[in-house]
């Protein structure tokens, strides 16, 4: 039978759901990598040596995760261990409308990257590294930067690996820390090119192998004080050095999100955060964790079981097909009325949730937004995903644009939304001739 923690448990989370969830991660991103061609081996058997580990860079370690009450409370956990009121975080123009509302909590600076357009002709429609850099130049010092790397919420687009890179030399360069929103990186389902990079840990990782330096593994040393830690005989068979404390000579930058909202159920309010060993401590070094223990013990356990059941591996395969068949309908029918309505749509999603639809000039989008209305077809305005001091330009661009999402309708119902979206868009076009 199953054992179901009803007390409190360590700080980082359960170690058998943790290790349950790292092996999990460990194959599900190796599954999404493998469709690029590149070489993966994610794998770590009983006699693997921390050396070893760091030469592994697709794997997922639970020494590496915490486990937090979804995406949305790992980025106020991370605002809560790396920042402090006035610090400035950046954010991609446009952004994750509800994102702005935790750096607020915190009393953050946002500021838009300039540069970053709507445009649905532009590259990845991803954010943009070069703007950054050109604002970083210019004397903006950020803590944080926010990026949605990976079918972007609103756009859809994808971060470049190279992008990654740049973006990553440039955090070490002017020390702030990316925050990599990462929940949709497993909802992928396009192949070869239409693969997405590697997450943002996997790459970072992988620039250490390059560059020839090695990252410590091992049990942080924050669980040595940690009250509520046991070490399973399991972990301490693969390394004697389980519970010795840890120097951290690399500094890592990445701080990734992931959540089961999206791949198993929203209200399993279960997500994690991976990060490098010394980060993982920090974050996890909060006076509720420490009082506590680890955020919902429960879910955990569920979320356990599903895993070994290998269920979430059949559930998180049948939304991808269902996702891929969804957004390629919603495609083909926004097509069907790009001549009579003048909108664009940035191709077909291969991942995520979400299309970008950029309206036409002609559009009143204030209009628009009352036909949608009248027409009873729900999107999001894009000039609500345009977050803290953004460039005018961008912000405009936004605002004429809509995000629609594929998730949630069945095929009838997104053939007809897009119908009433037409409407609603020629309706808007003729009030404002």
């Amino acid at each position: 039978s199953a054992r179901v923690p009803m007390s409190y448990v360590a700080r980082r989370g359960d170690p058998a759901a943790i290790g349950a969830l790292a092996r999990f991660l460990s194959d599900a991103y190796a599954e999404v990598a493998s469709w690029s061609g590149r070489p993966i081996d994610s794998t770590i058997d009983i006699d693997t040596t921390d050396e070893d580990i760091n030469r592994h860079s697709s794997a997922v370690l639970a020494s590496e995760l915490l486990l937090v009450a979804g995406a949305s409370h790992g980025l106020d956990v991370a605002c809560a261990a790396l920042t402090k009121p006035g610090d400035v975080v950046v954010v991609e123009t446009p952004t994750y409308f509800l994102a702005a509302d935790v750096f607020a909590d915190h009393g953050l600076r946002v500021v838009g990257v300039a540069g970053a357009t709507c445009e649905t002709s532009t590259d990845d429609a991803s954010f943009d590294v070069d703007a950054l850099e050109r604002r970083l130049e210019n004397g903006l010092r950020p803590r944080l930067v926010y990026v949605v790397p990976t079918h972007s919420n609103p756009r859809s687009g994808t971060m470049s690996l190279e992008k990654r890179k740049r973006l990553l030399r440039l955090a070490r360069t002017h020390d702030f820390y990316v925050v990599a929103d990462e929940v949709y990186h497993l909802l992928s389902w396009g192949k070869g090119e239409d693969a997405p990079p590697p997450r943002f840990r996997e790459v970072e990782r992988e620039m250490y192998l390059e560059e020839g330096r090695e990252e410590a593994t091992g049990t942080t040393s924050d669980e040595m004080d940690d009250p509520y830690f046991s070490s399973p005989a399991e972990d301490e068979n693969k390394n004697a050095n389980a519970n010795a404390a840890v120097e951290y000579s690399v500094d890592s930058r990445v701080v990734s999100l992931g959540s089961f909202s999206k791949i198993l159920a929203p209200g399993m309010r279960l997500g994690w955060i991976e990060a490098g060993h010394g980060l993982i401590r920090t974050l996890a070094d909060r006076g509720y964790l420490s009082s506590g223990g680890s955020v919902s013990p429960l879910a955990a356990s569920v979320a356990t079981a599903v895993i070994n059941a290998g269920d979430q591996d059949s559930w998180l395969r049948f939304l991808r097909r269902r996702y891929a068949s969804a957004s390629a309908l919603l495609a083909d029918a926004v097509g069907r009325e790009s001549a009579s309505t003048g909108w664009r749509m940035r191709g077909v999603p291969s991942g995520g949730y979400f299309a970008w639809i950029e309206l036409p000039e002609k559009c009143d989008v204030d209009a628009f937004a009352l036909e949608a209305k009248k027409e009873k077809v729900a999107t999001l305005q894009g000039g609500r995903c345009v977050a803290g001091e953004a460039d005018p330009d961008a912000a405009a661009a936004c605002a004429r644009c809509v995000r629609v999402c594929f998730a949630y309708l069945d095929e009838d119902d997104i053939e007809e939304g897009v119908r009433r979206l037409a409407r609603a868009v020629r309706r808007s076009v003729k009030e404002c001739m």
